[in-house]
């Protein structure tokens, strides 16, 4: 798994459309011009298409709720998301269905995935899918967003976090669908803690593999994982099962570098094919097709991947 950072633009664009499209709908227009709500988003979609259709559907106990905890609910960290839903989990259950249309299909699916996906995920500016880093995530068509958008604590068990900033990743249309939902909102509010999220609980973990050169297969294993988090990230983001469908392609191809010619073959390769002028960073580029610094492994697929393998040839 890559890690998000430098998202505050993505943060800051994400909270102000999302705060005027909650206050078109929570406020009726006396109400607002009594707040005196200013939306700060150049070329709002909530100002231009949405602001006039005021919510008369929710129950007044759930428009409370939103009103009074919407900076939570809009950016709060999981582990302040996963508090208020046990706080007011009895509210929250009894308008399930209610909550779910307003929330999902309502704000989610008609508003921030019709109007502003896209544009939020070029603030976050990743390449790569964020979990498995082995499918580019690059918009192809305008108006097309560039990543599917998968939601860490599932939109299914907690429909009120469907728009919810650290609840929000850009993923490959595999792992959005690969990765557990767990068996229901209870088994969240009791793990979430022991799951890394890409926002806020970066750590480090090694690829490697052994092979049997008797059945010539591969076994990816993973190493140095300083966190038990991302231990547990990688079991339930299925990164094992993922990198072991790579294991007869990239993987073997580097492996036979070190099988089938001399020793010090990839350090001559690395060494030796350039000139001097040209930097490490861009050799691997050129030679693999990847990116060697860490803050760029986004860029390229498979880029954390091979770094790993790559280096634990060149110990050999």
């Amino acid at each position: 798994m890559l890690f998000i950072e430098n998202y505050q633009d993505a943060k800051d664009y994400h909270n102000g459309l999302l705060k005027c499209w909650f206050n078109s709908k929570l406020y009726t227009e006396t109400e607002r011009r009594n707040n005196q709500f200013q939306c700060t988003i150049r070329n709002c979609p909530s100002c231009v298409k949405d602001r006039k259709y005021y919510s008369k559907t929710l129950h007044e106990d759930i428009r409370r709720l939103i009103k009074q905890n919407i900076d939570c609910i809009l950016t709060g960290e999981v582990g302040q998301l996963v508090e208020f839903y046990e706080t007011n989990s009895s509210l929250l259950n009894e308008n399930s269905l209610e909550i779910e249309n307003f929330f999902v299909n309502s704000a989610y699916k008609n508003f921030f995935q019709t109007n502003c996906a896209e544009e939020f995920l070029n603030l976050l500016n990743k390449n790569t899918c964020i979990y498995c880093n082995r499918n580019y995530t690059l918009a192809i068509v305008k108006g097309r967003t560039r990543a599917e958008i998968d939601h860490w604590l599932p939109k299914t068990h907690f429909p009120i976090f469907a728009v919810s900033f650290y609840n929000l990743i850009p993923s490959c249309h595999s792992c959005n669908h690969l990765k557990g939902a767990g068996e229901d909102a209870e088994w969240w509010v009791k793990n979430h803690k022991e799951i890394a999220n890409p926002y806020s609980d970066k750590g480090t973990f090694d690829f490697n593999y052994t092979f049997s050169k008797s059945k010539n297969e591969f076994e990816i294993t993973f190493e140095n994982v300083s966190n038990p988090k991302i231990r547990r990230m990688i079991k339930e983001n299925r990164l094992r099962e993922i990198y072991s469908a790579h294991r007869e392609f990239e993987l073997r191809d580097l492996h036979e570098l070190r099988l089938k010619y001399p020793d010090n073959y990839l350090k001559d390769l690395l060494a030796k094919t350039f000139s001097t002028s040209i930097s490490e960073e861009e050799k691997y580029r050129l030679i693999f097709g990847i990116d060697k610094n860490e803050e760029n492994f986004h860029k390229r697929p498979l880029s954390k991947f091979k770094n790993d393998i790559i280096k634990k040839l060149l110990s050999l």
